[in-house]
């Protein structure tokens, strides 16, 4: 038995699995689905196991990463290669458009983000959860060179090298989070910080115990929300908008 099956006993009695950020991610993003809807995930990864999962809740689904070598479609599921400051989608083309872990790997999360309002339809939603560069341990991380957290991760988690991608964290906090949302004409509906189990520590039982610990005693206190491990955001294009479509495909072109 491997350490980290050694600690699974744990994590499913204090951190089950349905009711953890990613499910509570999938359920909000599922709600807002429809007959008349389509949806974009920005890094859907090469399984695209996300948006299988809400194929009969949405119309269109469109995915896109640069992983992601040639087009494909099945059933109402198109995927393609992308980035997320150039999407190959029309203006005002989706309702709802998600990220998870991705938007830490982008040195300029402003001009994602205005690519992401031209695609938006007014009144369409950005949904993302990313980690919280004010985790004690990833704060650490981010000390080290991108080479030593690739074998960090290695060990810790059996990540391949290649897929521990280089971060920036330039948006990584609810402040900074809302205060870019703000100057682009975005409401926010919701950003706050969640906790996780601590999955980086399930090399060894006893770290790992301690990490609950840790995790459920002190920052589960609000007073330390803001060193939770994730931050979760839902922001709003409004229906009507200061800058036009057209404003913001200038903007993009000029960043």
């Amino acid at each position: 038995m491997t350490p980290k099956e050694r600690c699974k006993d744990i994590r499913d009695r204090f951190y089950p699995l349905d009711k953890g950020p990613g499910e509570m991610f999938f359920q909000r993003v599922k709600a807002l689905g429809s007959a008349e809807s389509d949806i974009a995930e920005i890094g859907c990864g090469r399984e695209s196991g996300f948006l299988r999962r809400l194929a009969s809740n949405y119309r269109f689904l469109y995915g896109f990463d640069p992983e992601i070598t040639t087009p494909s479609q099945q059933g109402n599921i198109r995927l393609a290669p992308g980035f997320a400051e150039h999407l190959e989608l029309g203006n005002e083309s989706v309702d709802v458009l998600t990220s998870m872990d991705v938007i830490e790997h982008l040195a300029d999360p402003r001009k994602a983000f205005v690519e992401f309002m031209r695609v938006l339809r007014p009144g369409g939603r950005i949904l993302l959860i990313t980690p919280n560069k004010f985790h004690p341990p990833l704060f650490a991380a981010r000390l080290l060179s991108h080479r030593t957290r690739q074998r960090l991760n290695s060990f810790v988690t059996g990540t391949k090298d290649e897929d521990t991608f280089p971060t920036y964290y330039a948006l990584n906090s609810v402040p900074a989070c809302e205060l870019l949302a703000r100057d682009l004409g975005l409401n926010v509906i919701k950003a706050e910080y969640v906790s996780n189990h601590p999955q980086y520590l399930m090399f060894s039982r006893l770290s790992y115990r301690m990490g609950v610990a840790l995790e459920r005693g002190l920052l589960g206190l609000p007073a330390f929300a803001p060193l939770r491990q994730y931050i979760f955001a839902e922001l709003e294009k409004p229906k009507s908008l200061e800058k036009s479509v057209d404003d913001l495909n200038v903007q993009r072109l000029h960043n």
